[in-house]
C-alpha cells in the first residue's frame, strides 16, 4: 500500500512556505526528516556559531538512529548526491 504524503514546512514568524514535499510511501519520509535536520543545522550555525559544539553529538544521534548513510544523504537534503549515483565506466 502506497500512502501519499504531502507536507509544507513554513516559517514560524511569517507563515511563508519554505519547502513542500509530495511523496508516495512512508519509506520516503526519511527524506523529509533529513531535510529538516539539515535546515536545523544551517539555521543553528548561522544564528549562533557558538552552538557548534552541539553538532557532533547531534550527528551521532542521527547516525545511531538512521545509519551512517543518512549523514551523507543529509548533506543533500535527504537525497543522495548526483555524483554518488553515477557509475563510472572505464573505456578501453
Amino acid at each position: 500500500m502506497n500512502l501519499r504524503f504531502v507536507t509544507n514546512i513554513r516559517r514560524r514568524k511569517t507563515g511563508k512556505i519554505v519547502k513542500t514535499f509530495r511523496l508516495v510511501g512512508i519509506a520516503h519520509f526519511e527524506r523529509v526528516l533529513l531535510w529538516t535536520w539539515r535546515d536545523l543545522f544551517l539555521s543553528m550555525l548561522a544564528s549562533n556559531p557558538g552552538q557548534k559544539q552541539l553538532v557532533p553529538d547531534m550527528l551521532q544521534d542521527i547516525r545511531d538512529t538512521l545509519g551512517w548513510k543518512s549523514l551523507s544523504k543529509m548533506l543533500f537534503g535527504g537525497r543522495m548526491s548526483l555524483f554518488l549515483s553515477f557509475r563510472f565506466v572505464r573505456h578501453i
